[in-house]
């Protein structure tokens, strides 16, 4: 495994950070949305990934609590790099790629949005409850939507109902169809 540059100073308390080991990875994995994405951001300033892996988890943790936090120009230049080293065909692949593309829709770039969207489904984000494919269809809908392309987007969304089986997003889909019919 190669290695990145040493940890940076806490420009903060002048201390060393601290590795951004799987322990530390966890422990963020289970804080994620369960603080502001401002405390969640500042807490994991204070740590420095040493490897490419922990370089690859640290981006993805950054960009994502950065597009929560709605600042989305700021979250794509920590997705990108977390995308590029993850597993081909994962399903963390797939979450990088929708989260991306949701980054594109909502800075008025849909064409991007789409072909992000277009890949993440293309190379496949079968999570054990269909959860990403349906959250896929769901956004593509909303990008035929946002062209202008209601047909389309309505047999999209008709489809991520059905890619939706346990019935997660059924609300958000439904609020979708109904916004078509209100046009």
């Amino acid at each position: 495994m190669s290695t990145v540059p040493s940890p940076t100073e806490n420009a903060v308390f002048g201390e060393r950070a601290q590795e951004f080991d799987e322990r530390a990875q966890s422990a963020f994995a289970a804080r994620f949305r369960t603080c502001p994405p401002e405390t969640f951001l500042a807490d994991l300033g204070a740590f420095a990934p040493r490897t490419q892996a922990q370089r690859a988890a640290y981006e993805m943790h950054y960009g994502w609590a950065l597009y929560d936090a709605g600042r989305y120009q700021d979250s794509r230049s920590h997705l990108i790099p977390a995308l590029r080293a993850a597993r081909p065909a994962s399903t963390q692949r797939s979450l990088l790629r929708g989260l991306l593309g949701e980054c594109y829709l909502r800075t008025g770039q849909p064409l991007r949005a789409e072909r992000c969207v277009r890949r993440a489904l293309s190379e496949g984000c079968q999570d054990a409850d269909w959860f990403l494919e349906a959250g896929h269809r769901l956004m593509l809908g909303r990008i035929h939507r946002f062209r202008g392309h209601l047909s389309q987007a309505m047999e999209t969304f008709q489809d991520a109902l059905s890619a939706d089986p346990t019935g997660k997003l059924r609300v958000p889909i439904l609020n979708e169809i109904a916004e078509i019919h209100l046009l």
